[in-house]
């Protein structure tokens, strides 16, 4: 009997466990929100896990983020009068129902302020008329009113224009105050800087420069060839004969007769 046989031990066999880390990529697309505005777009990653034990199957994962919207844009202000329209931009386009800047007086005049069409802003003025009395002066390039002056018609609502100042005044000469005089240290027109800018009904020019009837002394009336009666504070033609000239007399009324 032959007998033969294999030896033979126990056979082990090893199953292999391969783990395997891989890439998820999830993208995604832009947003767009407000007028203008672009969303941003992030791409995430993740992380995969794949397993095999024998004749076992794969089991992925992957997780990612997504993207963020974009914010919005600014646009003109909408308006169908003036009244909905603030200072920048004071005038209503309703052709275009938005509001722009001025172009006419008509514009800034909710404000109390004239336009300046050339930059379209409402101003404090745009020529020298557009300025009151005290600040009658325009300046080009601020466009605001200004006391200084440069010609008489800056002036024209107060007299003339002292340059040597740069400041409005009632008078130079006395051909500024139609037939008064004009007091040159205060530029102002007056009734008399003597007796003689007065009528001789009332002869005396006092310290403020009018013209009054009460006198102290004959050089009060001097410039009338008066003489004062004091004691009524009036001038008059004579207290004396001498005063009326050879032949003649000083009658009752202060006036010479005769000769």
């Amino acid at each position: 009997m032959m007998g033969g046989g294999c030896g033979g031990g126990d056979a082990n066999v090893v199953f292999a466990s391969d783990t395997a880390t891989g890439t998820g990529t999830t993208t995604t697309g832009s947003g767009t929100g407000g007028a203008g505005g672009t969303g941003s777009a992030t791409t995430g990653t993740g992380d995969a896990t794949s397993s095999a034990t024998g004749a076992s199957g794969v089991t992925s994962s992957a997780t990612g983020t997504s993207g963020a919207t974009g914010s919005g844009g600014g646009s003109s202000v909408a308006c169908t009068s003036d009244a909905q329209c603030g200072l920048a931009t004071p005038h209503c386009d309703t052709g275009k129902g938005i509001c722009t800047g001025c172009t006419g007086a008509a514009d800034c005049a909710q404000f109390m302020l004239v336009c300046d069409a050339a930059s379209g802003l409402c101003v404090d003025c745009a020529t020298d008329a557009d300025c009151p009395i005290g600040t009658p002066t325009c300046d080009a390039a601020s466009h605001t009113c200004t006391k200084k002056c440069t010609k008489n018609s800056q002036c024209q609502n107060i007299g003339v224009c002292n340059t040597n100042g740069g400041f409005c005044v009632e008078c130079l000469t006395a051909n500024d105050c139609q037939g008064q005089p004009c007091d040159v240290g205060t530029h102002v027109c007056v009734d008399c800087l003597a007796a003689a800018d007065c009528p001789p009904d009332m002869a005396i020019c006092t310290p403020d420069h009018t013209c009054g009837s009460t006198c102290t002394t004959d050089a009060n009336c001097a410039s009338n060839n008066m003489v004062c009666d004091v004691p009524n504070g009036v001038c008059v033609e004579c207290l004396t004969n001498a005063q009326c000239g050879p032949g003649g007399f000083c009658q009752l009324d202060h006036t010479c007769g005769g000769g």
